[in-house]
Parts: C-alpha cells; structure tokens; sequence
C-alpha cells in the first residue's frame, strides 16, 4: 500500500456561489467517495502529518474546513491510496449560512485540469411545488372516484379539463373496482421517520382492501411545469421516501408528458423512471440519470395547455397499503441529502393569483397575465376577440365555458365573424377561434355565491296560449323578478319567446308563472304574450345567483304594491259625500267629489338604486 499526498490543482483554493460571487465564510466538507457519510481529511503539508482543521457548519451539523472571507483557502494535500484507487474525494460547498451550493463527486489530483468528474453547479430547487402536499383534503371517501383533487399545486398555463393535465395534485384511475382510500396521517411528534432529512407534517397513505380487475392506471400525479419543451431532453434525479404496510410492495414512477388538448395532439406519453420496492421502513429512494424524453416529432394541441408531470403509480390489480411522501424532482445529476420549506414559503406559492381570481387596482395599466373584465371576449388568435386574442386565454376560457354552460346568456358565444353560436365544448370552441364573452364586470358589484350550491334548476312547463301562463309542478323558486332561460327540445318554442334568452319570471300561483324581459317589467306585471304553445318538451331553468349572473338596475319607478299602506286627506275644499241610503244635505257652497280619489301630488320619476359605490379597474386572471 502506498499513500500520497498530491497537490491539485491549485495551492489556493477559490470557492464561488451559484451567481460566481466570492462565497466569504464558506466551507467545504469532504467525504469519502465510495461512503459520502465518513469524513475523509485534507492535509495542509505534502508528508499528510497536520490535517486542516475542521469546524462545524452551521445549520448542518457536518463538519468542514473554513474559507475566508474573500473565499479563498489552501493550500490542499489530498491523501490517495494506490491499492485503493476508486477511493477518492466527495466534496460539498456550503455558503455561511450552510446552503448546499455545488458538489464534486470521484475528486482526484490526476491531471492539469485539477479534479476528473465535476458536477455544474446547479440551482438544486425542487422542481415538485408543494411536495409535501400541505393544504390536503384529508381523509377521502371509499372507494375513491376516478379523479380527485388531493392538493394544490402552482403551475400557470395548466387547465382543469377532462383530460385531467391540470395545475394541481391529484389521484387518477381508470376505473372504481378498487376497494380504496387515501388519508393523510400525522407522523409521531419528535419522531425521525425519515433519517437524514426533515420529515413534514404528515404522509400519504394509500389502502386497497381487494384485488380490483381491469386496473390501468392508479396514481398520484403532481404537476411538474407547463409545456413540454421546457424540459425536453433534460437530465433528472428523482427521489421520494416511501414505505410498504402489506400487500403488494411496489411503486411506480414515471413520466408523463401531455401535448395538449385539440384535434391532431400527439397522445400522451408515459415513461418509466423506476419502480421501488418497499420495505415496512421509511427509505429515501434516489434515481440518478433520469432523462426527460425527448420531444422532437410531438404535435401540440390548439389549446397550449400542454405540460410534465410525474406520477407515482401504486400496483394494479392488488392490495397493498402504501405511503409515501417528499417526491422531488433536481435538475442535473445530484440532490442535497435535505430538502424542506417553511409552510409560509409554500404557502405564498400554492396561493399565487390562479385561473379566474379577481384583481382591483386603481392602476390603469393592465398587469400582465390577467384581462381586463369589460364585457368584452376572449378567444384565441384567430378568433378576433375583442379584450384578448390569444393561445394563452383557454384556461380561463375553459374555466368560464365549464361555468356558464348551464346558463349560456351570462357568457354568450360568437363565431370569429362576430355571429352568435351555441356551446359545443370548450376544446372545440377553443379551437374553432370561436370568442367567449366575460362575465359581466363594468358597473357591477361583486356579491358571494357559493360553488357547493347547484347553479339552475330545470322545470318542465306546459303553456297556455290564451293567458301567456307557464304551467309547472311548482313554482316555489319562481319569485317575481328570479332569472330564467326557456329551452326547448324535440320541437319549437312557443310563438313570441326564444330558446337559451334571458327572461324574468312573475309569480301568478304555486303552479303558474309568466314571463317578463327586463326586472323591471317582471315587477309592474308587464309580461311577454304568445301565440303558440310550441311542441316537443319545454323547459325553464331556473338560474338564481349563479356564476357570473348579472342582474339588478341603477333606477326604478315602484308600482303601487311596493308602496307602504297609507291614507290620504281630501284635497283642499272638497269633501267626501256618503252615498247611503238615507237622505243628506250638502252645506252651502260646498263641492262634491263624485269620484272618490284625492289630488295627485307624485312625479312618477324613477328612483336611483344604486348602492354607494367606489369605481376601480377590475381585472381577471389568465
């Protein structure tokens, strides 16, 4: 056995940060590079008789040599032993702080250049936004249904459609055999389940109580970035912690590229990363060279929601009881043994502006990713929309369509020439250029609904041509004044009204109505006459406060039965003669009033009904 001491590559060292700033205070830490746990010295002579002195690294616990302030330090012997020629050096450089900045693997003195594989120092950011899934739903039904959102993530530029590529983490399945369930359990306070790194709150636990047949897919999936070429060809490590309870004990990575919703899309791709077989111990699983597949000769889809993410595949057709937790995803070829984020960080992440959010801003100029609510239309950029044309608006296309497709008069649809159309489905009106209106912005005032609530509900009516009356089973949600929209199905709409309009109802009786066309007709009894009863089946719907419903007005003239009860006394120098059946004398010089009414004091002007209000520019977001 021989032991040497070479001097590589330089006397001094000089250590910079991820930007090539002088990293002043920083430290180095060396390993052994066939065991990164052992400390493996360098020495600060050529004979190895005086090592550098080593101090703690702050925030770290590991131990390192100190650099000084313009970070620089040196010079370094390292030892080599040639009867042990793959025993080289594991370095790890730390900033003052003890932030990982960079690493070098297999560190030896052969050569000029100093050093043989080198790793380009990476920003090493967890690529998995809210890896630890905080904000879950806890404890989910049983079984699970085929998609069900678990968490939020943070990705602009994903959309929530059928295809289930959206911005946030989810459970996904092709069918409901599974006897399933998720919860998210606490780990035991003080505990240290995962060893070497900072356990979160808690984990995801998966159970599956029988063997379902016909299983293709079962995973969690977490959005990983929108658009596919960013990502395209890149190198990857891969790590998550997991753990089996019974069953089946096994999981599956993998990839999956999505190119977007339209016709002519390259379909999905999927690509194993690993599969890991668990133990009934928590274990850090860390796959290295894993490449992003390669996206040259895919087709996007017309809607530009096209995106990676990586998912966690439990096993098929089996039992099992799993959990896992911290899936991450480096770029480059290292991971730092740590990863955690304060909930706060993740927090201001998770609830960024999304999809649809409202912003006011006395600013006018418009921020950038969000369209200005003024009861224009977006589409995309063939579609000639009048507030944003752009491939960039479908997300929030899609979100309004999604919205408004029971209750299409609040968000109507018009073809590129400007021509009124009917929903056919967002993908296809996406892409056909067809512009969607907003929801209604300019003059309005914002007021809460609650998504939970059924947006309409549907009546079938029989009509009766002499009276204009709609007959209904009930009309206990028929309040003069409710919105409503007729429909018709299997023939036509009664002469004088039309099909998917707005329309105000008037309460006639518990099982009758008609109908007016503003809020104010419904309320002075000015209803629409029809000459038809129509055929086939009509129906009205009842919106209520929906979506994006519009509805009240600035001024209003009240009708006699909005007036408070109340007498009147005589005009002056008339009285009231009682016609009875007796006889009566009229005083002198008196008049008589044969018709019984006072005098007219009142203006009939219609009165403002407007709500103290403060004007701001109202913005949505893409």
């Amino acid at each position: 056995m021989t032991i040497s001491y070479s001097l590589a590559p330089n006397p001094k060292w000089y250590i910079a940060d991820l930007v090539g700033r002088p990293l002043g205070g920083g430290y180095m830490a060396t390993f052994r590079s066939l065991d990164k746990s052992q400390i493996k010295v360098v020495f600060q002579d050529p004979a190895g008789n005086f090592a550098w002195p080593y101090v703690t690294i702050p925030n770290v616990g590991k131990l390192g040599v100190l650099f000084d302030e313009n970070g620089s330090q040196g010079p370094f012997y390292w030892e080599f032993d040639t009867d042990n020629p793959d025993e080289l050096y594991y370095l790890e450089i730390y900033d003052t702080d003890g932030v990982l900045q960079w690493t070098i693997d297999n560190f030896s003195s052969a050569g000029g250049g100093g050093g043989s594989v080198i790793t380009t120092a990476l920003d090493l950011e967890n690529l998995v936004a809210n890896n630890v899934m905080y904000r879950n739903v806890g404890t989910t039904q049983t079984p699970l249904p085929t998609f069900l959102k678990l968490a939020p993530g943070a990705n602009a530029g994903l959309s929530a459609t059928t295809s289930n590529a959206g911005p946030d983490i989810c459970f996904i399945k092709n069918n409901t055999n599974a006897v399933d369930q998720i919860s998210f359990p606490l780990f035991t306070l003080g505990s240290q389940p995962v060893t070497g790194d900072i356990a979160p709150v808690d984990y995801l636990k998966y159970t599956c109580s029988n063997n379902p047949a016909g299983e293709t897919q079962k995973v969690v999936q977490f959005p990983i970035t929108s658009k596919v070429q960013n990502l395209s060809n890149q190198n990857c490590v891969v790590t998550i912690w997991a753990k089996g309870n019974a069953g089946t004990l096994s999981l599956d990575l993998q990839w999956r590229q999505f190119f977007g919703n339209g016709v002519g899309a390259s379909p999905d791709v999927l690509s194993p990363i690993s599969t890991l077989v668990l133990t009934n111990s928590w274990q850090k699983f860390t796959i290295t060279g894993v490449a992003v597949p390669d996206a040259t000769g895919k087709v996007l889809g017309g809607c530009g929601n096209d995106g990676l993410f990586l998912q966690v595949q439990f096993p098929l057709g089996a039992s099992c009881d799993i959990d896992f937790t911290k899936p991450s995803v480096y770029l480059g070829t290292i991971a730092p043994d740590e990863d955690y984020h304060t909930y706060d960080m993740i927090d201001g992440l998770i609830n960024t502006p999304r999809t649809g959010d409202y912003r006011f801003s006395m600013n006018d100029l418009q921020p950038f990713g969000w369209v200005p609510l003024n009861d224009g239309t977006i589409g995309n950029a063939s579609s000639n929309a009048t507030t944003r044309a752009n491939l960039d608006t479908f997300p929030l296309y899609n979100m309004i369509w999604t919205a408004m497709q029971a209750s299409q008069i609040y968000a109507p649809m018009y073809n590129s020439a400007g021509a009124a159309v009917a929903y056919t489905d967002p993908i296809t009106d996406f892409t056909a250029g067809n512009q969607l209106s907003l929801t209604k912005g300019l003059g309005q005032v914002i007021a809460g609904t609650s998504p939970l609530i059924p947006s309409a509900k549907t009546y079938t009516v029989n009509t009766g041509v002499s009276t204009s009356i709609l007959n209904v089973a009930s009309s206990v949600e028929f309040g003069t004044a409710t919105p409503v929209v007729l429909q018709n199905s299997g023939g036509a709409a009664p002469t004088g009204l039309v099909v998917n309009t707005l329309y105000y109802a008037i309460y006639v009786t518990a099982t009758t109505m008609r109908l007016a066309t503003t809020i104010h007709n419904a309320l002075n009894n000015i209803f629409l006459t029809f000459s038809t009863n129509g055929t086939g089946t009509n129906t009205i719907q009842v919106l209520g406060n929906t979506l994006g419903l519009a509805k009240g007005e600035e001024t209003h003239l009240q009708t006699a039965a909005e007036v408070g009860v109340h007498t009147h006394t005589p005009g002056s120098g008339t009285v009231f003669v009682n016609g009875g059946a007796g006889a009566f004398q009229i005083g002198a010089g008196a008049g008589v009033d044969t018709s019984a009414t006072t005098g007219n004091n009142a203006g009939g002007t219609p009165f403002n009904v407007v709500q103290p209000t403060t004007y701001a520019n109202m913005y949505m977001k893409l």
